[in-house]
């Protein structure tokens, strides 16, 4: 697994797990989440997944907009995966680290989804949280760093942080 620091060319796999899988899988859930009497969706998101790692206002407001659409923001995953594998990313405002932007886009579609559940008055209860700088695959030796500087933890503590959300 590449590191969290290592340039990406190719977004397509850290889209497909982090957003478009995580989507997916929601939207497929969906129907039986809403047959419960206490519902509650827990995204896991990552505070590389910040708005402020577009520079383009244009961007940004888009992705911040209340009335974003899950077909928008898909449009919008397109736009950014286009840019990446074309080299022109940077320089259109997006965002340097596609695992940064996979957890940006899945809080954009966590909010939609929160949205819709509460407009549709559901009783779905629909959020996303970071469980805070874990030691996994991806962070490598920079949680070593990180757990020195700022302080890690493990990956089942992070899990449990979410786990404690969805009870």
């Amino acid at each position: 697994m590449k590191s969290i620091d290592e340039k990406d060319s190719n977004p397509t796999h850290t889209l497909d797990v982090n957003y478009r899988g995580t989507v997916h899988l929601t939207q497929t859930l969906f129907p039986l989440l809403r047959k419960g009497s206490d519902a509650r969706l827990v995204n896991v998101a990552s505070q590389l997944g910040h708005l402020h790692q577009i520079s383009s206002r244009e961007l940004a407001n888009e992705l911040s907009s209340s009335t974003l659409t899950l077909s928008e923001l898909d449009d919008l995953v397109k736009r950014y995966e286009t840019s990446v594998k074309s080299g022109t990313h940077v320089s259109e405002g997006w965002g340097r680290m596609s695992y940064g932007m996979s957890k940006l886009f899945l809080i954009a579609a966590t909010r939609i989804m929160a949205r819709e559940e509460d407009k549709n008055k559901t009783g779905v209860k629909v959020n996303s949280a970071c469980p805070g700088r874990c030691s996994t695959d991806l962070t490598g030796k920079m949680i070593g760093m990180l757990s020195r500087t700022f302080g890690g933890r493990s990956a089942s503590d992070g899990a449990e942080t979410i786990t404690t959300l969805t009870l």
